[in-house]
């Protein structure tokens, strides 16, 4: 059942007062009539409600009603006696009704009028315990909408125009790492979520980048978790070294072995903790991270690193000004970077990235924007700038 938050006051939840509104110089308003009056009010309303939906979608995935469900049509009231706990019906059959419109679920009428449902194929997703056979989105659903993020995201316009602290730290009194560290259910969901990523992106990661020219020598994944990643690499090319680099703790609590990869104790911020290797791929780090922060790691890992060590970062790059904002991989990648202030990470544009690497003694070789991977699935190589 839905989970609740830790060691947190009321007083986190309460929204400090607006400030004063300031003085602005008087504009000509912008007006709509006739038919872009019609067309606009509904989509502000469905812009404005969005949040009604994904609420309702945490509580059926909280609950476990996919798993309940499985390959079968059940009626409300089988679901609702296999749950394993007591709930308000009312209240759930609202949700998972509004949950069916959205397509997760698929809602029919029994011989006696009675509400039935099965899963679609968004709601097959959201199972869990399938095995290696198929992915489950649930964890993505218990980070995202958990009540840290949730109440996070409403902390997002005091950090805007309030001053307030980051979003996520706002909330829980800590970053959002540090607070993983210590709610190790918490850092399983997020630990899942980034694998899922991870075989998600596999294809844009492997096709996108010619990984043979690195037969024979040292590839390392900084920040590689669970060692998915090179393991992965490792089956495709034998011949590269593959390492997987990550905290201490992260390194300890892997139970299956990744075949055939070295698992390296260390953390970013220390350069005495840098392996050497010809390749530094990092996936998904900087966008977790502060510039402040992303500088730090970039510095250490110049300093640790041989000289023809290349960088292969996979992250976002937002379009710049004048680009396509509205195609569908510029609008997930412009959702990310809202994510990512939440919790006091960055997203970049390319001139953005440009200025980050080149600033901390990094020079752009390569840029590919778009691979199957998805829109956080750039590949971005790098090479020590020459003096």
């Amino acid at each position: 059942p839905h989970r609740k938050m830790t060691n947190q006051s009321s007083s986190n939840f309460d929204r400090p007062p607006h400030p004063d509104p300031p003085i602005r110089p008087a504009v000509e308003k912008a007006l709509l009539r006739g038919e872009e009056l019609e067309a606009a009010l509904p989509a502000v309303l469905g812009l404005a409600s969005e949040h009604f939906f994904s609420q309702c979608l945490y509580t059926v995935v909280s609950l476990g009603v996919p798993d309940v469900i499985g390959a079968g049509t059940l009626s409300f009231r089988e679901i609702v006696d296999s749950l394993g706990c007591s709930v308000n019906e009312d209240l759930l059959l609202r949700q998972m009704r509004a949950v069916a419109s959205k397509g997760v679920l698929l809602e029919s009428a029994g011989e006696n009028g009675e509400f039935m449902y099965s899963l679609t194929p968004v709601g097959k997703l959201l199972q869990t315990g399938v095995g290696p056979q198929m992915p489950s989105m649930a964890c993505g659903i218990e980070m995202w909408l958990s009540s840290e993020m949730w109440s996070a995201w409403g902390k997002l316009p005091d950090a805007t125009y309030a001053g307030g602290d980051i979003p996520y730290r706002a909330v829980t009194g800590m970053l959002f790492l540090d607070y993983c560290k210590i709610h190790p259910t918490y850092a399983k969901a997020f630990t899942d979520f980034m694998s899922f990523f991870t075989a998600s992106e596999a294809k844009g990661i492997f096709d996108g980048y010619d990984w043979s020219v690195y037969n024979g020598k040292t590839v390392c994944d900084f920040g590689g978790s669970f060692g998915t990643t090179m393991a992965t690499l490792k089956a495709r090319y034998p011949q590269i070294n593959t390492l997987s680099f990550d905290l201490p703790e992260v390194i300890d609590s892997i139970t299956d072995l990744p075949k055939g990869v070295e698992l390296v104790k260390g953390n970013l911020f220390d350069p005495s903790t840098i392996p050497k290797c010809d390749l530094a791929f990092l996936k998904h780090v900087f966008h977790t991270m502060s510039d402040e922060q992303s500088n730090k790691i970039l510095q250490s890992l110049h300093s640790a690193l041989p000289a023809h060590t290349k960088l292969v970062v996979v992250d976002s790059v937002l379009p710049g000004p004048g680009e396509d904002i509205c195609s569908p991989l510029n609008t997930e990648r412009l959702q990310y970077s809202c994510l990512t202030a939440t919790f006091g990470g960055k997203t970049r544009t390319l001139v953005e990235w440009q200025t980050l690497f080149s600033a901390n003694g990094w020079a752009l070789e390569e840029i590919v924007r778009d691979t199957p991977g998805g829109p956080l699935c750039c590949l971005i190589t790098l090479a020590k700038a020459k003096n």
